[in-house]
């Protein structure tokens, strides 16, 4: 399909009644719009029905798109898959368009997918589609997209995933999905890409090989081939071993076992080889007691060796503390009174550049609206007018949490009774729970908001 087809089916109601109300991206086979599921945004994807493929099993994991709702559905007199799902912040896809990732993003964000992938295969699962696109930032959540998650076999499988995997690592760094860029990969990235790109699968890393090695840890080895049998005694003096063309046969020296050597007869030359040697030794001894008359009188008539005083050690005073010995040349050292510079610590979120230091500024309080951040959502209205009734019927019985309107913003069309923004996720969630346990509404809850048009 084209971008123009996907753009037209903005506005319009679909798949029993979802609207469309934007297009978020798309591609020849999908596209994803924003839509509402009850009072709360949501993501509809849709996809040409493909019937060869395997239906999507149900699958859930804290790092995998939640699927609210899915199904089939005809438009314009084709078949396509719908799924509902929770909206994402971002995309890789789109921020790959404009840069390229960290190493230290990149590993960030490679921590919790090979986690992912390494529960799907266990489960016999396969991702099917890793690409930028398919990987999504919800809160400080890095996730995949779970429409495309399929049981092994033909269409999809863990070598094909790993391999996926290898390219998409490259891409995020180079903005090239290319093997011949894999020189621009530092370690240990590097070394991740080249065992999932290995053609060979016994060879290539599996995902908890590839997590083992992000963490710092070398993974098992790959098993060897059992080496070939070595051939008996008899068998290496009758027969040789033939030689295949073109490699080199290794060359087996056989070793006789301990036992097999106790067990052999002694030789009958060995018993007058060792009388010889007997005689020998008695020779020599009583050739050596003749000679010590000799060498006792040289003894006595050598000068006596001069004796040297050894000053005796000094006896240790109990109460005398010995000095360290000082090395020479080496000036005696003083414990540095100069204390450490402070080091600033800062979590990124996901495909964030790494922060950079400005000046202080005065957070925002609760009940205004900035803008941007995290917002503690009470209610969502189609009209202004409900909005703000909301708004001073809560002012009325909570006036400590200051609720106001937030407008229309560029994800959603409905005005928002908030009672907090421009705030962390720590701080907006312990402001949501504050609230709920002051007497607001139970499912008041938090999300995060770009900067509004």
């Amino acid at each position: 399909m084209t971008s123009e087809f996907w753009e037209e089916l903005s506005g319009s109601k679909v798949c029993g009644g979802y609207l469309l109300r934007r297009l978020i991206g798309s591609t020849e086979e999908s596209a994803v719009y924003l839509t509402s599921y009850g009072e709360m945004n949501a993501a509809l994807k849709l996809r040409t029905a493909d019937e060869a493929a395997p239906e999507v099993p149900p699958v859930e994991h804290r790092n995998l798109i939640e699927i609210i709702e899915r199904g089939t559905s005809d438009i314009g007199g084709s078949r396509y898959h719908y799924f509902v799902t929770e909206l994402a912040d971002e995309s890789l896809g789109n921020i790959i368009a404009s840069r390229a990732l960290t190493p230290d993003e990149t590993r960030e964000m490679l921590a919790p997918l090979l986690e992912t992938l390494t529960y799907l295969h266990e489960q016999g699962l396969a991702h099917g589609s890793i690409k930028p696109s398919n990987i999504l930032a919800v809160g400080d959540s890095v996730k995949f997209s779970a429409d495309t998650v399929r049981p092994v076999g033909v269409v999809a499988s863990p070598e094909a995933d790993m391999r996926a995997l290898g390219l998409t690592i490259i891409e995020v760094l180079t903005q090239e999905r290319q093997p011949s860029a894999i020189a621009n990969v530092p370690k240990p990235l590097r070394d991740i890409v080249e065992h999932a790109l290995q053609p060979d699968p016994t060879l290539q890393w599996s995902a908890k090989q590839a997590s083992l090695c992000l963490a710092g840890k070398m993974p098992a080895p790959i098993p060897a081939a059992p080496p070939d049998p070595v051939p008996s005694v008899a068998q290496t003096s009758q027969e040789q071993r033939p030689v295949t063309p073109g490699k080199i046969s290794p060359v087996v020296t056989p070793i006789e076992p301990v036992a097999d050597r106790l067990k052999r007869p002694i030789p009958a030359w060995l018993y007058p080889a060792a009388a010889v040697v007997m005689l020998l030794a008695v020779i020599y001894v009583l050739a050596r007691g003749t000679g010590s008359s000799s060498d006792s009188s040289l003894a006595a008539s050598a000068p006596p060796a001069p004796v040297v005083n050894t000053p005796a050690p000094p006896v240790p005073n109990p109460g005398v503390r010995p000095a360290p010995a000082a090395q020479q040349g080496t000036a005696p050292q003083r414990e540095s009174t100069v204390p450490p510079k402070p080091t600033l610590r800062s979590k990124p979120t996901p495909f964030e550049a790494p922060p950079k230091v400005a000046p202080p500024s005065a957070a925002p309080t609760a009940g205004k609206a900035s803008g941007r951040g995290w917002f503690v959502v009470v209610a969502s209205y189609s009209r202004e007018d409900d909005a703000a009734k909301m708004a001073s019927t809560l002012a009325k019985r909570h006036p400590q949490f200051k609720p106001s309107v937030f407008p229309p913003s560029a994800i959603d069309t409905h005005y928002l009774v908030i009672i907090g923004s421009g705030l962390s996720s720590e701080g907006a969630e312990a402001l949501r729970q504050r609230a709920v346990a002051g007497g607001l509404p139970a499912d008041t809850y938090i999300k995060k908001y770009p900067a509004s048009k």
